[in-house]
Protein backbone atom coordinates (compact mmCIF):
# COMPACT_ATOMS: atom_id res chain seq x y z
CA UNK A 1 0.00 0.00 0.00
CA UNK A 2 1.38 3.64 -1.09
CA UNK A 3 0.98 4.81 2.54
CA UNK A 4 3.50 2.29 3.60
CA UNK A 5 6.01 3.26 1.51
CA UNK A 6 5.29 6.92 2.11
CA UNK A 7 5.92 6.71 5.86
CA UNK A 8 8.71 4.35 5.39
CA UNK A 9 10.79 7.03 3.11
CA UNK A 10 9.70 9.47 5.61
CA UNK A 11 11.41 7.46 8.41
CA UNK A 12 14.55 6.64 6.30
CA UNK A 13 15.15 9.94 5.21
CA UNK A 14 14.22 11.44 8.82
CA UNK A 15 17.57 8.51 9.98
CA UNK A 16 19.68 10.32 7.50
CA UNK A 17 18.68 14.15 7.97
CA UNK A 18 19.61 12.85 11.62
CA UNK A 19 23.19 10.43 11.23
CA UNK A 20 25.27 13.14 11.62
CA UNK A 21 23.73 13.94 15.13
CA UNK A 22 25.08 12.67 18.42
CA UNK A 23 23.06 8.84 19.07
CA UNK A 24 22.39 10.54 22.57
CA UNK A 25 20.61 13.40 21.14
CA UNK A 26 17.19 13.62 22.61
CA UNK A 27 15.51 15.47 19.81
CA UNK A 28 17.27 13.42 17.17
CA UNK A 29 16.29 10.72 18.54
CA UNK A 30 12.48 11.49 19.70
CA UNK A 31 12.49 12.21 15.57
CA UNK A 32 13.96 8.65 14.64
CA UNK A 33 11.58 6.90 16.67
CA UNK A 34 8.65 9.05 15.78
CA UNK A 35 9.11 8.31 12.43
CA UNK A 36 9.79 4.41 12.78
CA UNK A 37 6.36 4.56 14.83
CA UNK A 38 4.71 6.26 12.40
CA UNK A 39 5.45 3.47 9.72
CA UNK A 40 5.16 0.36 11.87
CA UNK A 41 2.39 1.26 13.39
CA UNK A 42 0.79 1.96 10.07
CA UNK A 43 1.59 -2.21 8.98
CA UNK A 44 0.62 -3.13 11.97
CA UNK A 45 -3.05 -0.65 11.49
CA UNK A 46 -3.46 -2.11 8.23
CA UNK A 47 -3.23 -5.80 9.20
CA UNK A 48 -6.56 -5.17 11.58
CA UNK A 49 -10.52 -4.52 11.03
CA UNK A 50 -12.42 -2.08 13.62
CA UNK A 51 -10.94 -0.78 16.68
CA UNK A 52 -7.89 -2.41 16.33
CA UNK A 53 -7.81 -0.85 13.22
CA UNK A 54 -8.15 2.37 14.50
CA UNK A 55 -6.21 2.40 17.55
CA UNK A 56 -3.14 1.46 15.87
CA UNK A 57 -4.07 3.93 12.61
CA UNK A 58 -4.33 6.53 14.87
CA UNK A 59 -1.17 5.74 16.74
CA UNK A 60 0.43 6.12 12.99
CA UNK A 61 -0.96 9.26 12.84
CA UNK A 62 -0.01 11.24 16.16
CA UNK A 63 4.24 9.36 15.64
CA UNK A 64 3.91 11.64 11.67
CA UNK A 65 2.93 14.71 13.24
CA UNK A 66 5.05 14.25 16.30
CA UNK A 67 7.84 13.66 13.79
CA UNK A 68 6.58 17.06 11.68
CA UNK A 69 7.57 19.11 14.67
CA UNK A 70 10.50 17.36 15.79
CA UNK A 71 11.81 18.19 12.32
CA UNK A 72 10.53 21.86 12.61
CA UNK A 73 12.42 22.24 15.10
CA UNK A 74 15.57 20.96 14.58
CA UNK A 75 15.81 23.01 11.22
CA UNK A 76 14.78 25.97 12.99
CA UNK A 77 17.53 26.26 15.06
CA UNK A 78 19.85 25.05 12.34
CA UNK A 79 20.80 21.54 13.63
CA UNK A 80 19.89 19.58 10.51
CA UNK A 81 20.44 20.46 6.73
CA UNK A 82 16.74 22.01 5.71
CA UNK A 83 16.78 20.81 2.77
CA UNK A 84 16.67 17.09 3.75
CA UNK A 85 14.62 18.39 6.71
CA UNK A 86 12.03 20.17 4.04
CA UNK A 87 11.93 16.40 1.70
CA UNK A 88 11.48 14.85 5.31
CA UNK A 89 8.91 17.28 6.29
CA UNK A 90 6.92 16.54 3.36
CA UNK A 91 7.36 12.85 3.21
CA UNK A 92 5.44 12.55 6.84
CA UNK A 93 3.15 15.31 5.81
CA UNK A 94 2.13 13.22 2.95
CA UNK A 95 1.91 10.01 4.81
CA UNK A 96 0.10 11.91 7.83
CA UNK A 97 -2.31 12.71 5.51
CA UNK A 98 -2.95 9.78 3.66
CA UNK A 99 -3.31 8.21 7.19
CA UNK A 100 -6.26 10.64 7.72
CA UNK A 101 -7.98 9.64 5.08
CA UNK A 102 -8.06 5.79 5.86
CA UNK A 103 -8.75 6.70 9.29
CA UNK A 104 -11.88 8.42 8.24
CA UNK A 105 -12.78 6.01 5.49
CA UNK A 106 -13.65 3.38 8.32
Amino acid sequence: MEVITVLANAAVSAHRLTEKMAKRDSLADQLRRAASSAALNCVEGLQFTGANKAKFLKTAYGSAQEAKVATQILMATGQVDVELGQLTWGRLDRGAKMLYGIMRRR
